[in-house]
């Protein structure tokens, strides 16, 4: 409708900025300026190169962006289209995926006991986790392990895991030494909570032939006389 449109600024943390090269291509209306960024998330680059040439009284446009990492995982590691395809036809996408874990690495780790285990997979909150030399000889993947501060920071979160190494749950602390979950990353159906009780009822007009047998077995017992 012909309405400028003014974008809310937002504050981001730049860690790390560096120059590359700065070259005029044969033919282009200016010059090309070549960055690495190191930067927090919600930063746009987009913005940076428009702040960029403001600042430079030039003005400056992004022409071109590849992302080279995001947190943990690098460019260097990923796969190309081609390859997932190749792994998919060969019936090894299995291979090809990473660990769950990989992506939770910066957070702590904790293992839970069986108990436990059936509380955190069917959303209830526990208190308490294994120590840490339990936690090492435990978990296959390495990470950092909790310290005496886990219990009492309200918001933490620490990835939990069962006695066998298996990733359950992100669980995030209420600040009082208790642990809700956040995120439950398996299938509650799994770990049959001992508390359900699986009925097999019939329809009350027709009662089932053990539950007749033995209502006619009181009502007998009933009606005897006493001595």
């Amino acid at each position: 409708r012909g309405e400028l449109v003014e974008a809310p600024p937002r504050q981001v943390t730049v860690y790390d900025l560096c120059v590359l090269s700065y070259d005029r291509p044969e033919g282009a209306a200016g010059p090309d300026l070549h960055l690495t960024v190191e930067c927090g998330p919600g930063t746009y680059i987009r913005a940076l190169a428009r702040d960029l040439g403001e600042q430079l009284g030039c003005g400056a446009h992004l022409r071109h962006l590849v992302r080279t990492a995001s947190g943990r995982f690098c460019l260097d590691e990923a796969l190309s289209l081609a390859e997932i395809e190749a792994g998919v036809r060969a019936g090894a996408l299995e291979c090809l995926l990473r660990p769950l874990d990989d992506a939770l690495l910066d957070y702590a780790a904790v293992v839970l006991d069986p108990p436990s285990v059936l509380r955190v997979v069917h959303g209830g909150e526990v208190s308490g986790f294994a120590t840490h030399e339990e936690a090492r000889q435990t978990l296959r993947a390495p990470g950092p392990f909790p310290d005496d501060s886990v219990n009492g920071e309200g918001g933490r979160l620490v990835r939990a895991y069962d006695q066998d190494g298996k990733l359950l749950a992100v669980l995030q602390s209420s600040g009082e030494g208790v642990w809700r979950p956040a995120k439950v990353l398996v299938d509650a159906r799994a770990f049959p909570n001992p508390r359900t009780v699986q009925l097999d009822c019939s329809c009350p007009c027709t009662p089932s032939p053990s539950f007749a047998r033995s209502q006619g077995a009181r009502s007998q017992e009933e009606r005897e006389p006493e001595g």
